[in-house]
């Protein structure tokens, strides 16, 4: 699925999201554990069964009024190294990422935006690169579906880690039409389920064909 955007200030980002850097290098991000390799198939928008967004976000609180409770992430924040995940983690971390695929291959927006955290929100819509909120709630009210060419399939989830702030770090790889996506997804987790709090964005590479 090609990433859009919703405002001109607005960062691309996995699954046509809106990019809160989360300041880990690439370095930080090396792990022992290997990717676990996945079938390259797109998940299918009917897999996505998460409950979506209300509308509108946040009762209808201004971005303004949410501008106090939203923490930042600047360059200076230390990276945390992490410990392998468990085989539970692992695959709770692929599931959250597979249902946020099957959302965004179905232009579900409101459910897509449904698998992130409060904070992610919060972030998306405050600060000097702000979404325009009202774009966005029009964009959820008139969804496109993409076409199944434009589909972002799963290639691996891999170096899954828990960080000592007890969120969890996974390296993922997507493609779509012939395109090649690798990010660094950070997730809270929030009443039992995990949630993408923060994202890197280390491609598309030039060049990188699909496999």
């Amino acid at each position: 699925m090609r990433r859009h955007k919703i405002a001109p200030s607005s960062v691309k980002a996995l699954l046509s999201l809106f990019c809160i850097v989360c300041m880990l290098p690439l370095a930080a991000c090396a792990s022992a554990q290997q990717a676990t390799p996945r079938a390259n198939k797109a998940p299918q928008p009917g897999d996505c069964t998460v409950e979506p967004l209300a509308l509108p976000l946040f009762g209808g609180t201004p971005p303004s009024a949410l501008l106090v409770a939203t923490p930042k992430i600047t360059n200076t924040v230390t990276p945390q190294v992490g410990v392998p995940a468990d085989a539970a983690t692992v695959e709770e971390i692929t599931a959250a990422v597979r249902m946020s695929l099957a959302c965004a291959n179905g232009g579900d927006v409101l459910r897509q935006y449904a698998l992130f955290s409060d904070r992610y929100l919060r972030a998306l819509f405050t600060g000097p690169d702000a979404a325009y909120m009202p774009a966005f709630e029009q964009k959820a009210l008139n969804p496109r579906q993409p076409l199944p060419d434009d589909w972002l399939s799963l290639i691996t989830v891999g170096e899954v880690e828990v960080l000592p702030d007890e969120r969890a770090r996974a390296r993922v790889v997507t493609s779509s039409g012939g395109n090649r996506y690798e990010d660094v997804l950070i997730f809270v987790e929030v009443d039992g389920a995990w949630r993408i709090d923060a994202a890197i964005l280390l491609s598309p590479r030039p060049g990188t064909p699909a496999p």
